[in-house]
């Protein structure tokens, strides 16, 4: 089934969210979620993705040009369900001993409704504005971490993570991509609750920018978007 995005109302701001996410939040309410939360958080779910290897994910799926993290995810489950192998992209690279795998260094927040190119031309400007070794930052997005090969393998690895609390604390460094910029980049609910635990858990914040708001960033407009969000 194809996920869209589903409206919601949180003061005077309109929010999406996906119907697996909720469906996931009533699974770790349940005996079978908090066990799986009590369970040792497997290696696999803190691998992380490199831009090299975003690169050839995408190259590999000419198909997928231009189609946002929504379409991307039911892409990828897709083709997860008709491989039936169960395996993330990230743990299926990591089999196939990619270089492009190793523990996540950098947990990554964006609406998805982004287009996929954007987020990595995102990413690109990060790793090159910090002088960061683009071989060695591996970035946690969940489109590629988490398993789909059926419904209960996706809620048992959503229970486990804690709904995202625990990668966020074990990797301790979060980026969250300002995209469209302003208020729209906060419509996504679960975006929100990224934010939230990342604040929560006292993991370094650090903001993403798509090249559209250049001026923006040089001026701070954007801590000033975060702040005026808190309140």
């Amino acid at each position: 089934m194809a996920l869209q995005p589903q409206g919601s109302a949180m003061g005077d701001h309109a929010t999406e969210s996906l119907p697996h996410e909720a469906e996931m939040l009533r699974f770790s309410m349940t005996e079978r979620g908090a066990e799986a939360r009590r369970a040792p958080l497997a290696p696999r779910l803190l691998l992380g993705i490199s831009l090299g290897g975003l690169h050839a994910h995408m190259a590999a799926r000419p198909h997928a040009h231009g189609v946002n993290g929504y379409a991307h995810w039911d892409m990828i489950t897709g083709e997860k369900e008709a491989a039936g192998d169960g395996l993330s992209v990230c743990e299926q690279l990591e089999l196939e001993g990619s270089s492009h795998v190793g523990r996540a260094t950098v947990f990554v927040i964006w609406n998805l409704g982004t287009p996929v190119a954007t987020l990595i031309g995102a990413l690109e400007d990060y790793v090159a504005s910090r002088g960061l070794d683009r071989a060695r930052t591996f970035f946690w997005i969940s489109n590629l971490m988490l398993r789909r090969g059926s419904k209960q393998q996706l809620e048992h690895d959503l229970a486990t993570l804690d709904c995202f609390l625990r990668p966020i604390e074990a990797i301790g460094r979060t980026a969250f991509l300002l995209h469209p910029w302003g208020a729209d980049a906060f419509r996504r609910l679960w975006s929100l609750w990224e934010l939230y635990l990342s604040h929560h858990s006292c993991a370094g914040l650090e903001l993403l920018h798509s090249g559209e708001r250049g001026a923006a960033r040089r001026g701070g407009s954007e801590h000033q978007l975060l702040r005026d969000r808190r309140r």
